[in-house]
């Protein structure tokens, strides 16, 4: 990081982990896991994170004294989701300032119209905003009679 945290936001940090480390062990394809984070509005809920993505996809910086078991996940899929774009755009804007880990060229990818992938790829940050899933948006539709995938059958809840 770029930046030093808080006491306070490396306590939710370290709650965050250990959430983590309890969602693995239930985890499976038939089971999947999901974590939500909240935290008040000027928090530094997107520094957290930021620090979270990094020990997931690369290591923990050294100040945050995670446990040594630790072991990041480097083909990690992260999605942040929210309702609106410009959320978006501001948050991964703010990730790429703050982290000297995760890499806006490779690593933080906005899903738009456009996107088309079989899969979303590992050790990467996907943005969406909801908007985009809703039935009548290009995301969702198939329209073309391809056999590629639509951004919903990438994205499965």
């Amino acid at each position: 990081m770029k930046v030093s945290l808080f006491d306070f936001q490396r306590d939710a940090l370290h709650q965050l982990r250990d959430k983590i480390v309890a969602a693995r062990k239930f985890a499976t394809t038939d089971n999947p896991q999901a974590i939500a984070f909240s935290a008040p509005t000027g928090s530094g809920k997107t520094i957290i994170m930021t620090a979270l993505f990094e020990a997931i996809l690369d290591q923990p910086d050294d100040e945050l004294a995670w446990p040594l078991d630790w072991a990041p996940q480097p083909d990690a899929v992260i999605l942040w989701i929210s309702d609106m774009p410009e959320l978006n755009e501001q948050t991964r804007l703010k990730i790429e300032s703050k982290s000297d880990k995760v890499y806006r060229v490779s690593q933080l990818i906005t899903i738009d119209a456009q996107f088309d992938a079989p899969q979303l790829q590992g050790g990467r940050v996907y943005f969406i905003n909801t908007q985009k899933l809703a039935v009548n948006q290009p995301l969702t539709n198939r329209g073309d009679g391809c056999e590629r995938l639509s951004g919903s059958d990438t994205i499965r809840w």
